[in-house]
Formats: structure tokens, C-alpha cells, sequence
């Protein structure tokens, strides 16, 4: 699906409900230049699979700085996003200058590597992120974001981000960028059954929810950090420290 509607600057509506992406591996620059739509609707989206997503809604540099502004103000059904296999988010917002809400604290960053000019120009946006991971490329990722009166970016951030300073010292000067709190994941390996995202759990907080996953033929028993031996169970109340766990199943 990469480069699927870049350019169709007459588009100002798209129903993609009946879209199946469960496949789908490249969205880079999908909606790229796609200046006339206001808002997307991306709710039956599956991106399991997807890793690279760069580019995506952006409004690229040429046309930026020729003057032409990007009129999308709502990504509906982003915070449902799996992003647990995307590696690149090069300029994924880059120029969305009207945006002012998304909710990407569930994204998961783990395997992330490129968040080159990620929000760029996003002058209005109000959001918290997680950077699970040490980024290898991240060039200008707050450069003259968040410049607006009520606009900010929390960043918080995993134990293994050694670099997260130097991630925030992208940021413009009058940029609203701050460093927020430190973070553990809770890291799923799910034994064939479907796949789960890290959980996110903030340094000092318990775990309030844990991952139902499914195998066909098989009922899930939980989630132990002990693997074929399942004698150390977690449960809702439980303090990790970026903790491994594992499904126990019984067959039907």
C-alpha cells in the first residue's frame, strides 16, 4: 500500500472500512500530499504486519515550504494501531500542522529505528509518546514541533533508551517537548497463539491490565515468566522490571 494515494490532492473523503491490511507489510507514504482530506478513518486497519509506516501522512518538505498546508485535523482509530513490527517512522507526521489530539501512548516503539522529522512542523499536537528502544536515526524528530500556545510532546521512555536526551534535543528552542517518565515493558511471547503488544508500565506502578491471547484448540491459562516449567504466574497487581512472559495453554 505504499505510495497508494500520495498526490490525490482533490480527495477530501475516503471509506476505507472495507480495507483487510492484515497483510499488508509497506504503508510508507500512503496518504503523503493528500492535502485536501480533513480527517481519516483508519478503525478496520490491521497492521500487525506492517514495518514501515514513514512518511505516511506527511506533507513533504518541496511542498511545505512552497506555502501549502495540510488541512487533516483527526486520525480516527490510530490508537488501535500494532505497531510492535515497524522499524521506520520517518517523517510519519511530518507538516501536519493542523493536528491537535492523537493518542499514540499505546504505540509500541520496540522495534523502531527511524524517527527522522517524525513530527516536524506539527505546531498544534498534544500528545504523550513511549520510546521503548535506543533509536539509530532520529534526525530533527521534534524539530519546530509543538510551537503553539497548549500544544506539547511527553516523551516517556524504557529503561534501554540511553539516548533519550539526545532524542528530546531535537526540539526546537520554543518547542513544548518535555522528557516524562521513566517506563518497563511487559514483553509477550504468546507460544503460537495470537500476538500481543508490550504493556507499557509506568516505573513504580503496577500492572492494571494483561493480554488475552487466542489459540485455536487451546484455552489460555496465563501468563508465567517461566517458560514450559509455568510455575511463576503474573497477575493484575504485579511490579515488573522490562519482564519476559509466556502463554500457558491446555488443548481442548
Amino acid at each position: 500500500m505504499g505510495w497508494m494515494f500520495y498526490k490525490c490532492n482533490s480527495l477530501n473523503h475516503l471509506d476505507l472500512s472495507s480495507f483487510d491490511t492484515s497483510k499488508v507489510t509497506n504503508m510508507n507514504s500512503m496518504f503523503a500530499d493528500t492535502y485536501s482530506l480533513t480527517y481519516l478513518d483508519l478503525s478496520s486497519f490491521n497492521t500487525i504486519n506492517v514495518t514501515d509506516m514513514s512518511y505516511m501522512f506527511c506533507i513533504n518538505g518541496s511542498t511545505y515550504n512552497s506555502g501549502i498546508r495540510d488541512t487533516l485535523t483527526k486520525i480516527i482509530g490510530i490508537e488501535k494501531f500494532n505497531t510492535s513490527n515497524v522499524t521506520n517512522m520517518q517523517q510519519m507526521f511530518y507538516g501536519c500542522s493542523l493536528l491537535t489530539s492523537l493518542v499514540l501512548s499505546n504505540f509500541n516503539t520496540t522495534s523502531l529505528t527511524n524517527a527522522s522529522y517524525m513530527f516536524r512542523n506539527c505546531s498544534k499536537i498534544n500528545i504523550t509518546l513511549n520510546i521503548h528502544s535506543n533509536l539509530s536515526s532520529y534526525n530533527g524528530a521534534f524539530y519546530n514541533a509543538v510551537t503553539e500556545s497548549g500544544s506539547g510532546i511527553v516523551v516517556n521512555y524504557n529503561v534501554n533508551t540511553s539516548n533519550i536526551d539526545n532524542i528530546i534535543a531535537t526540539k526546537s528552542s520554543n518547542s513544548n517537548v518535555t522528557k516524562g517518565s521513566l517506563f518497563y515493558d511487559i514483553i509477550y511471547y504468546s507460544n503460537e497463539g495470537s500476538k500481543c503488544q508490550s504493556t507499557p508500565v509506568m516505573s513504580g506502578d503496577s500492572v492494571t491490565t494483561l493480554c488475552t491471547p487466542t489459540k485455536d484448540g487451546y484455552t489460555f491459562e496465563g501468563w508465567y515468566t517461566d517458560d514450559e516449567t509455568f510455575n511463576n504466574r503474573i497477575n493484575i497487581g504485579y511490579t515488573p522490571n522490562n519482564t519476559q512472559v509466556y502463554a500457558k495453554w491446555t488443548s481442548n
